[in-house]
């Protein structure tokens, strides 16, 4: 916590808010002020070692028809050295449906679901419960959705379909009318109608004319006079499959022998999931349950679906009205007026939505919980609604690319807090080829990963770990296609990245602590911060108001509740919303004057309005923008940071610092979602930072207009200058933007159980950050638990004021770390200002030891003034500190032999190693350790002083040992570490072990022949393997010398650009005082 900011700048922020940048997040000051006898006991051991409980797991991918029992305990026994909990078993196409699939297998093939496919479960499972480890399964093949070979078409997807016959009356009418469109050799008959042949079509015009039309589809009509069109209308299957399937169930012309079950059917949904429960029961026996726990509901791609066999009833049952005449809307017509036919496009979309979560969702939970499992699910981008959608399973899930940085969708992770689930999963990390090429590193992967975390996710499911089923001297063996990110053992960082999957688990053992603290829930849409839940309207009509808050069944209360942006609004909503207001509730939104729906039309609209002018009185969101009604109120176009101020709900955390003035100036601005879909939108972002002042912007489809990419998570990309400073920044959509940037990004969530307040930090830029961390809490002791490293600190130096804990801090880039409240303060009497020549004091922390003891760390000598909580100041002196220790070449390096270098080598000074002149080196890819004996000098070492190692420039990663004693390793900015109980004076030896990542061994190998056979390239972006070597097949010697690699996609060719990488410093040693505090009364 070395930081240069003095926390008597918190005055200045609270006597002059305007010169000062806050980063924020709401809560209620009283709900989290508990006494801290509840605290888990037992949360320093598990944040030192987390138990498996809090561990993650990983997407094991089964690939094509490699599998094998050698690699099945191969990849276990990885995971578990790792310290993953578990795996989930994802049988894919061998390409994983981005190419054509290998012909084929590296191992004896193994089929799906045929014995020998069980044989290898069982393998599986007698493995992982061997290691101790957990298990499940896609409950498909492939990723998407549900379904399997077993489905025929009559349990298949299904879409309304339609032929169109003009005819003329008055007349007696003979016509053959046309087959709609078929899918599967499968269609139903729905109805025909006829409509008279005009742009807008009375409701009352339409004649159900099915009685006239026979089996084999003659019509035999008496018309009236005009012109009509004749609908045959009927529902066939979509004819969607399961993707990418594994090998076997494809056919010789790709066609795909796996069929999407019906999602609106509860009969559909019963078969496939009684099916495949039937099979791991049959098969795994008593482990269901137990070892094999759960089983997936990856992320829905299967498209559209509009009908099933019962449909026309379940509509009627839910909307009070026949969709019959109504259906050749889909077509396009327009029937009663376009605002009626959207009406109906409205009630078709919620019912299907809706009989999604009844017949799909809820059958495969409640079927799947009867079997002692678990059901994981993504519950996105389907033609459900998300937030209704995320209470149907025992884990809700989202998921996150490696170059995101928004985490997972607000409307998933704010759903599952609402329905009070304090596990929230994401699928993690997953890779597409332009970031994921094996050159990943966990420094490259952590700000996408703390993204993940500030949004809600607290259970991770890494993406990916391909099943590797060949001989371990293959790699990097078997990839799942294209995509990443490549977790495994065939990494070449595998074995010092345990440490990236330690903090993947320290993190989630203190984010799974309690619930996470939101004041705010949206009703209906997208939650817009990552702390704001999300409400469906079901989970509405269930809520109470208690002392201003609204309150769930589920124990979640909110200040505020937010209003989608319409003004359109269910009668039934309407009215619950009147009753809350009236009961004390504060909602934001617009005034409610109809009904989207059909039903009961015109009299919802008379309802919903006459709701809306009484609730809204006098507000229309311009001229007059808030409302009393009955104990509540409500607001309209009112900022909800104002509103919660308003109520005197306090910010919970700020991240303060001196504002940065300037001229901002945008350069450019994108909105979108990468390959599919973006809009430039620099102009109007330009426009509103004319005057080059300030930008205040959320992040969504409203403000820019319409979206670029559905179905995609989408970020708003700027660079910018800042007082001709260059910058820029990826927000995520949903988020705010802000500038000028001030305290830097800082970010938070906040975790509260009985007696224990966590809160999250991250610094979201690539540069240090220096700030006063304020915090709604009084009355207890600060620490700060660093989860990269394990390091606890508690806080010597901060402030209380006003019912907040005030602390000077400082992260590195995208540094992150959990402040936490458990203990009560007490008499502790804290140091609240440090100076040094009546000035601020820089780079100084104040620690607190053994029995409220205080100690000083400073980077130079002389006298510091401690200020106390109480009024007293303390002086301390700190004596001279020795010079900074530059360690300098020769180094002697032996790297991991094998892989194209030579054993050892000396390098006079410290370079990259692709600038070597030996080309084993230049193409080097695995460990080079570094070792040197340095002299230390007397004055380095002895009481009152810590020796930190700094290692500079580091690519990848790096393990310490000093003295043969294990330091740990350095993974991310800035590669320094404590030495102090290793060193001493004199001779001391110093052991560097540095591993990089693939990339250069790929583009080495690229530059000799192949004997392989590769497929085109790809989008730039490598070729796949067509067929597995011979050499490989047979496990023979390589007939190409030179070549060490063997891979299933090539990322690169000869002309590749290699990657730095290697110990490239500068390396050097330097003393930080740490003298004890002496507090006289």
């Amino acid at each position: 916590m070395i930081r240069n900011l003095s926390i008597k700048m918190l005055a200045t922020a609270i006597v002059l808010p305007a010169l000062l940048l806050a980063s924020f997040i709401y809560c209620n000051s009283a709900s989290h002020a508990a006494d801290s006898a509840g605290a888990n006991a037992s949360l320093r051991s598990d944040f030192a070692v987390p138990p498996a409980s809090y561990r993650t797991y990983v997407w094991w991918h089964w690939l094509g028809l490699s599998i094998s029992k050698y690699g099945i305990k191969r990849d276990l026994t990885a995971m578990k050295e790792a310290g993953v909990a578990g795996a989930t078993i994802c049988p894919v196409g061998s390409q994983a449906n981005v190419a054509g699939n290998i012909t084929n297998s590296g191992v004896p093939a193994v089929r799906y679901w045929s014995p020998k496919f069980w044989r290898m479960v069982q393998y599986a499972v007698k493995v992982a419960k061997h290691l101790h480890l957990k298990l499940g399964m896609e409950n498909c093949p492939g990723w998407d959705a549900s379904g399997g070979p077993w489905i025929t078409p009559a349990l298949s997807m299904k879409r309304v379909v339609w032929s169109i016959e003009t005819v003329k009356g008055p007349a007696l009418v003979r016509v053959q009318l046309k087959m709609p469109p078929t899918r599967l050799n499968f269609y139903e008959p729905i109805a025909v109608l006829a409509l008279p042949d005009t742009a807008v079509v009375k409701p009352g015009e339409i004649k159900n004319i099915s009685a006239d039309m026979n089996s084999n589809g003659q019509l035999d009509w008496r018309a009236p006079a005009g012109k009509w069109r004749i609908f045959r209308i009927g529902y066939t299957s979509t004819a969607a499959t399961n993707h990418p399937v594994p090998d076997s169930l494809v056919g010789p012309h790709g066609t795909v022998h796996s069929l999407e079950a019906d999602k609106l059917s509860a009969k559909a949904a019963t078969f496939h999931i009684e099916h495949v429960i039937k099979a791991l029961q049959k098969h795994l026996g008593p482990a269901v349950g137990h070892t094999f726990d759960h089983l997936l509901f990856d992320s829905y791609e299967a498209g559209p679906q509009n009908w099933t066999k019962h449909f026309r009833s379940d509509f009627i049952k839910m909307r009070h009205y026949d969709p019959l005449p109504w259906l050749p809307v889909l077509s396009g017509a327009t029937i009663g007026s376009q605002k009626l036919s959207q009406r109906f496009r409205y009630d078709m979309a919620r019912t299907v939505s809706q009989l999604f979560v009844k017949n799909d969702f809820n059958v495969y939970r409640k079927l799947i919980d009867a079997a002692d499992m678990k059901m994981c699910l993504e519950p996105y981008t389907g033609p459900f609604n998300t937030i209704a959608a995320a209470a149907s399973c025992d884990v809700t899930m989202g998921e996150f690319w490696n170059n995101s940085r928004g985490g997972i969708a607000g409307n998933v992770a704010g759903a599952a807090r609402a329905y009070g689930r304090t596990i929230v999963g994401a699928e993690t990390l997953t890779g597409g080829p332009q970031t994921s090429k094996l050159n990943e590193t966990p420094a490259f992967l952590k700000p996408a990963l703390d993204g993940g975390f500030l949004s809600g996710v607290n259970a991770c499911y890494l993406h990916d770990w391909a099943h590797e089923a060949l001989n371990k001297k293959y790699k990097p063996g078997i990839l799942m296609g294209w995509w990443g990110t490549h977790f495994g053992e065939n990494e070449t960082w595998f074995k010092p990245g345990i440490a990236f999957f330690t903090y993947i688990n320290r993190c989630q053992t203190m984010l799974q602590q309690g619930s996470q603290v939101c004041d705010v829930c949206t009703v209906n849409s997208p939650a817009w911060s990552f702390s704001v839940d999300a409400m469906s309207l079901s989970l509405l009509q269930q809520a109470t108001v208690k002392n201003g808050k609204v309150v769930l069944p589920t124990g979640r209360s909110y200040w505020v509740l937010l209003l989608p942006n319409t003004n359109t609004m269910l009668p039934k909503t309407a009215q619950k919303l009147q009753e809350l207001v009236a009961a004390g509730a504060t909602v934001i939104g617009p005034k409610p004057t109809s009904s989207p729906s059909l039903t009961d039309y015109p009299k919802c609209d008379e309802q919903v309005a006459a709701i809306g002018n009484e609730v809204w009185g006098n507000c229309n969101g311009t001229s007059v923008t808030e409302h009393h009604y009955g104990k509540g109120l409500v607001a309209w176009n009112v900022p909800t940071p104002t509103v919660l101020k308003q109520l005197g709900v306090s910010a919970d955390f700020e991240a303060v610092a001196p504002s940065v003035s300037g001229e901002i100036r945008i350069l450019s601005a994108v909105y979108g979602a990468g390959r599919f879909g973006n809009k430039d939108v620099t102009a109007q972002l330009q426009k509103l930072t004319r005057g080059g002042q300030t930008l205040h912007l959320r992040v969504d489809n409203q403000s820019f207009g319409g979206d670029p990419a559905f179905g995609h998570a989408k970020t708003l990309k700027v660079r910018y200058t800042l007082a001709g400073k260059a910058g820029k920044f990826v927000i995520p959509e949903g988020q705010l933007l802000s500038l000028p940037l001030g305290a830097g990004n800082i970010q938070a969530i906040h975790r509260h159980a009985p007696g224990l307040d966590i809160y999250f930090l991250v610094n979201r830029n690539n540069a240090a950050a220096h700030f006063i961390g304020s915090f709604d809490v009084s009355g207890k002791q600060p620490e700060l638990w660093y989860p990269a490293s394990g390091h606890r600190i508690a806080v010597g130096e901060f402030l209380e004021a006003a019912g907040r804990t005030n602390i000077p801090m400082n992260l590195g880039p995208y540094g992150s770390v959990f402040v936490v409240f458990r203990h009560k303060l007490g008499s502790f009497n804290p140091v609240v200002a440090v100076q040094q020549h009546g000035h601020p004091a820089e780079n100084v922390e104040v620690t607190m030891g053994a029995v409220g003891s205080l100690n000083l760390h400073a980077a130079a000598a002389g006298k510091y003034e401690l200020t106390m909580a109480s009024g007293n100041v303390v002086d301390v002196t700190i004596p001279a500190l020795p010079p900074d220790l530059a360690v300098h070449g020769p180094w002697h390096v032996a790297f991991t032999p094998g892989w194209g270098a030579p054993d050892t080598a000396t390098f006079a000074h410290l370079m990259s190693w692709t600038d070597s002149s030996d080309g084993g080196i230049t193409y080097f890819s695995g460990t080079g350790s570094y070792t040197k004996t340095i002299k230390v000098p007397a004055d380095f070492v002895g009481g009152g002083k810590r020796v930190i190692l700094n290692l500079g420039e580091v690519n990848d990663l790096v393990r310490v040992w000093v003295n043969g004693k294990d330091l740990g390793v350095l993974w991310k900015r800035p590669f320094t570490v404590d030495i102090t109980s290793a060193i001493r004076a004199g001779k001391n030896h110093l052991r560097l072990a540095v591993t990089n990542t693939w990339q250069n061994r790929l583009i080495g190998d690229d530059q000799l022949p192949t004997t392989m056979k590769w497929g085109r390239v790809r989008r730039d972006v490598g070729r796949p393997l067509k067929t597995f070597p011979n050499w490989v097949v047979n496990n023979t010697p390589r007939p190409t010398k030179g070549r060490y690699t063997f891979e299933t996609w090539d990322y690169y060719s000869k002309n590749s650009p290699l990657h730095p990488s290697g110990l490239l410093g500068p390396v050097e040693l330097y003393v930080r005082a740490d003298v004890p505090v002496v507090v006289t009364k």
